[in-house]
């Protein structure tokens, strides 16, 4: 699954064993941009992203059910992007559970590149 926009986004297996991790940055070139060019930005990547999923129309696949998450993401991180308030240099850890198809958000400072430095949950 390739989802091209403002962030980059890498699936990990946790050290549990258990779902699955998404760890998401900002592009540069995202973070560079004014906040209102970000929000405009973030937008347009939500609605083509809600334009692929339209375009699978088996609802059991996989590449449709990894693109829902990325738009739910998007959908609750849209307005701290057109607010600001989001420290873009930051990375995001998204904890999907396999058993209930639960997924939490954590927002992380990853220093020397180790996940879960730094991190305090959003859900």
């Amino acid at each position: 699954m390739l989802i091209e926009g403002p962030m980059n986004i890498s699936i990990a297996d946790p050290a549990s064993g258990e779902g699955r991790v998404l760890l998401i940055t900002f592009t540069e070139a995202f973070q560079e941009l004014d906040t209102p060019a970000q929000g405009e930005a973030f937008r347009e990547h939500r609605a083509g992203t809600a334009g692929g999923i339209a375009a699978i129309g088996d609802e059991n696949d996989h590449t449709r059910a990894g693109m829902m998450i990325v738009q739910q993401f998007a959908e609750q991180l849209l307005p701290y992007i057109e607010s600001g308030d989001l420290a873009l240099e930051e990375s995001m850890v998204i904890q999907i559970s396999d058993e209930s198809r639960r997924w939490r958000w954590i927002l992380c400072s990853i220093p020397d590149d180790r996940i879960g430095v730094g991190c305090s949950v959003l859900v």
